[in-house]
C-alpha cells in the first residue's frame, strides 16, 4: 500500500517499479531521464541509511516513505543525523492509521480513484474513501 501511495504521489509517465523487494541495491520506484541518469529514486520501508546516503549521490532527488509506527520512529532516530546533510532527500512517514484505513479498502478485484490536491491524497473505492495522511520528517532543501 505504501508503494501505491508513492506511485500516486509521484505519478509520471517515466515512473517504473524497481527490481523488487529482494534487491536492496535498487530503489522501489524510479524515474530516469532520456540519458539514463536517475532523476528520482524512491525507497519504501526502513532502508539502510548508508545505502540511502550513497543513493542520493546518484540521483537528482531521493524520497523515502517509511512506515511501521515505533520501528519507523526508531529507524529515523538513527538515520536523521547522518541523512540531514543530504539536500536532495525527502523522508516521509505513513502513519499506521492511514495504512489501516487503506487496507480496509482492499478487495479481490478493486478499482481506486485517486485525487491529489494541495498536497492531500485521497483514495476512493466505490462509496468508501480514505484521506492518506503522510508526515514529512525531512524535505528537499536544494534541487538544481
Amino acid at each position: 500500500m505504501v508503494r501505491l501511495l508513492a506511485f500516486i504521489r509521484h505519478a509520471d509517465p517515466g515512473l517504473v517499479l524497481g527490481a523488487g523487494v529482494g534487491d536492496t541495491g535498487e530503489p522501489d520506484l524510479a524515474i530516469k531521464d532520456l540519458t539514463g541518469a536517475m532523476r528520482l529514486s524512491i525507497d519504501v520501508g526502513l532502508p539502510d541509511w548508508r545505502r540511502v546516503k550513497k543513493s542520493v549521490l546518484r540521483t537528482r532527488e531521493h524520497v523515502v516513505y517509511t512506515y511501521g509506527g515505533r520501528a519507523a520512529t526508531s529507524w529515523w532516530k538513527l538515520a536523521a543525523e547522518p541523512l540531514a546533510a543530504c539536500p536532495n532527500l525527502t523522508v516521509m512517514a505513513v502513519p499506521d492509521a492511514t495504512l489501516a484505513a487503506m487496507a480496509a479498502l482492499i478487495e479481490r478485484s478493486m478499482e481506486f480513484d485517486c485525487m491529489v490536491q494541495d498536497g492531500e491524497l485521497r483514495l476512493t473505492a466505490g462509496t468508501r474513501s480514505v484521506s492518506a495522511d503522510i508526515v514529512s520528517w525531512q524535505t528537499v532543501t536544494n534541487l538544481p
